[in-house]
């Protein structure tokens, strides 16, 4: 029998931005690094964390910095994936001024994606929903109990495996895309996204 042990990667935090009048739903998400008998498994993920906010985007930006700052240690900075289709460059300008550097997404309803080396995204929909799907029949992806959303989550993941995906479970899937599909990019620029707490 070989070595198992299992350690904590870093986080990447999913927020979709909401329009006006709509809330902004933020996941905070664990990944976990597994090895059984000297054999690397796939990554894991934790919703650790649920939040959504209303208000001035400059407080919504506010909060992603406490989050941020109450992580637990990790091997890696945390990441931050931003769904940005409701409100436009203006917030990733306002990211930007706060010392935040993000991957920026806006979901589209077509069929390709598209990225530039900006870490600027169009994401099709079902491109979120199919990443989603692989992680949660794999039973890679769990939901701490305790928060108070974490029904309400669960329910909408269901949904998401049909395409439905929006509110909680968007951020979620965003987070689930970026890791799984961006796993050949280097740790040093994906885990130096997010910036410095200011």
């Amino acid at each position: 029998m070989g070595d198992s042990w299992t350690s904590r990667v870093g986080y990447v935090i999913g927020v979709q931005f909401g329009g006006v009048g709509m809330p902004t739903s933020i996941a905070v998400i664990e990944r976990m690094r597994h090895v059984v008998d000297d054999q690397p498994q796939p990554t894991t993920y934790g919703v650790v964390h649920l939040h959504q906010a209303q208000g001035p985007y400059t407080d919504q930006i506010d909060v992603l910095h406490r989050l941020r700052s109450a992580l637990l240690p990790a091997k890696h900075s945390p990441s931050l994936i931003a769904d940005l289709t409701a409100v436009g460059r203006p917030v990733a300008k306002e990211l930007r001024k706060a010392g935040i550097h993000s991957c920026n997404v806006s979901v589209s309803e077509g069929a390709n994606e598209t990225g530039d080396g900006d870490f600027n995204f169009s994401i099709p929909r079902n491109n979120l929903g199919s990443a989603l799907a692989v992680v949660l029949d794999a039973g890679r992806l769990r939901i701490a109990k305790d928060m108070p959303a974490a029904s309400a989550l669960a329910a909408e993941l269901e949904s998401a495996r049909d395409g439905a995906i929006g509110g909680l479970s968007l951020p979620v899937a965003l987070v689930t895309w970026w890791c799984e599909r961006k796993a050949s990019v280097p740790l040093h620029i994906i885990n130096n996204l997010f910036g410095s707490i200011s």
